[in-house]
């Protein structure tokens, strides 16, 4: 007696049968959402809530900015800049913002806040932009503090014109 392999007939798409019972369906999804629409809408309702009471309750950030063009000179009758802006933007950065930060604290010293200002060079420009952001409470400080740094700067730009 010899055993004969038994031959499997798949289906014409070869998927098994037991997928079609294992399917999810679009329609149930939708009537579940149907059924459920009460407590979406709620949920949907309690975000939007929370989410203008957040607007109203958080205080108006505003951006503070300056913009300091470097001056250039004649040399041999070329146009060259007094300074490089990547040398001027590292001065601002590693030296002016973290003194005249210091020189605030030190006159203000009920004041112990550290109001940030930052420094960038904008792509091909000889432009250096100080920023900074901040509620319109304290706008006059940040206005002192980035015309203090430009203060500065000048000062540096006096020297190197001599």
């Amino acid at each position: 007696m010899m055993n004969k392999p038994i031959e499997v007939k798949p289906n014409q798409q070869n998927i098994p049968p037991y997928y079609y019972e294992d399917e999810i369906s679009l329609i149930d999804l939708w009537l579940v959402l149907v059924r459920r629409k009460k407590l979406l809408f709620t949920i949907f309702l309690l975000i939007v809530v929370l989410g203008l009471a957040l607007a109203f309750v958080t205080p108006k950030k505003y951006g503070y900015s300056t913009s300091i063009e470097i001056g250039s000179r004649v040399i041999q009758d070329r146009v060259q800049p007094i300074e490089s802006p990547e040398t001027l933007l590292a001065k601002i950065q590693e030296s002016y913002i973290p003194f005249v930060q210091s020189q605030y604290r030190n006159q203000n010293q009920s004041d112990e806040k550290i109001y940030g200002i930052s420094a960038r060079v904008p792509k091909g420009s000889q432009l250096v932009v100080l920023e900074s952001k901040g509620v319109e409470s304290v706008s006059e400080i940040f206005k002192d503090l980035q015309q203090r740094v430009v203060n500065e700067v000048k000062k540096i730009i006096n020297v190197l014109l001599r």
